[in-house]
């Protein structure tokens, strides 16, 4: 029970973070981060980040396109959950895929490259409020 709590709480936080910061600041923050770190391109792992962020809602389109597929063929009525979940996830992930290929063959085309204009990582008073509650939060859990 106590890791199905902790695994919720982590997913929580994460959909807080992706919610609520615009992904050109977790770009610069992952970007800042990853600078002092040797052998680890930063500038291609946050674009990676950004992208990733930038990716998720068009998953979770695919994940419902996918899913009312399967009730139109009623897919819902196996009893075998394994078969199900295959169904339900390999189209998905290839279709992801799919999608993936095509933007690397847009970004491809228009000669994109990682070596841009930086964004600036500046912190705001609410971002201060923001992390002295998440502290709060993680004392008050500990205890």
């Amino acid at each position: 029970m106590l890791i199905c709590w902790r695994l919720a709480f982590i997913v929580l936080l994460g959909f807080t973070l992706i919610t609520t910061t615009r992904p050109p600041e977790i770009k610069a923050a992952v970007q800042w981060y990853l600078k002092p770190v040797p052998f680890i391109p930063e500038k291609k792992v946050a674009m990676m980040m950004g992208l990733i962020l930038r990716f998720v809602p068009v998953i979770f389109d695919q994940a419902g396109e996918t899913a009312e597929a399967q009730k139109a063929r009623c897919v819902q009525n196996r009893k075998n959950p394994i078969y199900r979940l295959t169904k339900l996830g390999l189209p998905i992930m290839r279709r992801t895929f799919e999608r993936a290929d095509d933007l690397v063959a847009a970004i491809e085309a228009r000669g994109f490259t990682e070596n841009r204009t930086d964004p600036a990582l500046v912190s705001h008073p609410r971002d201060w409020i923001a992390l002295f509650a998440v502290i709060g939060l993680c004392m008050a859990a500990i205890l």
